[in-house]
């Protein structure tokens, strides 16, 4: 189905983060929306993936409806770089915002694996082994594709030009002496003035050690209605607090030698075609 900008469709982003799962944009996100030049709308509004025939009209509708003219829009969906599970998505992104700045954010791909891995645990989506796992992932599995960043890459630069697309490793927004330098490096691509506030970037959200598994009766209380708009109304600190309490730590998977090595070698091809595609050494960042 192809979409036109409607008379009475609102303004389209200027920018969009595309990903990847599990690699810090979360925390990007967050810093981006503290930013007073930048408007964002909630997380994963996934609309050039999952709600592509809901039209432009619900897309624009996201944002803020007063926010200023200078104002730049953005978004973060990481499911813009789940290919092949998610397909034609930056062909839909290019139809309509062809000048969009795109940013990228990668991470170690067996790190995000196993961080993708506990993700399914806690949401209680996977119930298999991560031996079984890996044993059974295929190239295109869901694990693997969105850990091969080239591949996802070489969609984007189909269709929009290199200069557009801003690829990020999280190593860079993880280190404090670098988090702050790195930004400033965003808002220049963005456009946006650069801002002198190095606290307002001072918190990593989301990291896998502080979830756990809930049980099943908070995960229902979770889907009440009216959780949602409780939990938004609760001061962080007692959200995390209350998330310690009634979850159970799990922890991260160890990978042998024999089995980092085999995974290794699957990932190790499409990472030297990370680092042909964007000038960037992540096969030396990640040793890989």
């Amino acid at each position: 189905m192809t979409h036109r900008p409607s008379p009475s469709a609102g303004r389209l982003p200027e920018f969009l983060v595309i990903g990847a799962m599990k690699s810090g944009t979360t925390s990007l996100d967050r810093y981006l929306r503290s930013h007073p030049r930048i408007a964002m709308p909630m997380r994963d509004v996934d609309f050039f993936s999952r709600h592509y025939e809901r039209g432009l009209d619900w897309y624009t509708a996201r944002w803020p409806t007063r926010d200023e003219p200078t104002t730049v829009r953005g978004e973060t969906s990481v499911s813009y770089t789940m290919y092949p599970h998610f397909d034609r998505v930056p062909e839909r992104i290019h139809r309509h915002v062809p000048a969009a700045k795109l940013i990228y954010v990668v991470r170690h791909p067996i790190e995000r694996i196993v961080s993708h891995y506990l993700h399914k645990i806690y949401a209680n989506e996977e119930r298999r082994s991560f031996e079984r796992v890996l044993a059974e992932e295929r190239d295109d599995g869901p694990y693997l594709a969105l850990s091969r960043y080239g591949l996802q890459l070489e969609r984007y630069l189909d269709v929009f030009d290199r200069a557009q697309i801003l690829v990020v490793p999280v190593d860079r927004l993880r280190a404090l002496d670098q988090r702050f330098t790195t930004l400033q490096e965003i808002f220049a691509f963005l456009g946006v003035e650069r801002t002198s506030d190095p606290q307002a970037f001072a918190r990593v959200e989301h990291r896998t050690s502080q979830k756990g598994i809930k049980p099943g009766w908070a995960r229902r209380l979770a889907q009440l209605p009216l959780y949602g708009a409780l939990a938004r109304r609760t001061p962080r600190r007692l959200r995390e607090l209350y998330a310690r309490t009634v979850s159970r730590p799990v922890a991260a998977p160890q990978l042998d030698d024999a089995a980092r090595t085999r995974l290794t070698a699957r990932l190790a091809p499409d990472v030297a075609r990370l680092d042909q595609l964007t000038g960037q050494s992540f096969a030396a960042l990640w040793g890989l």
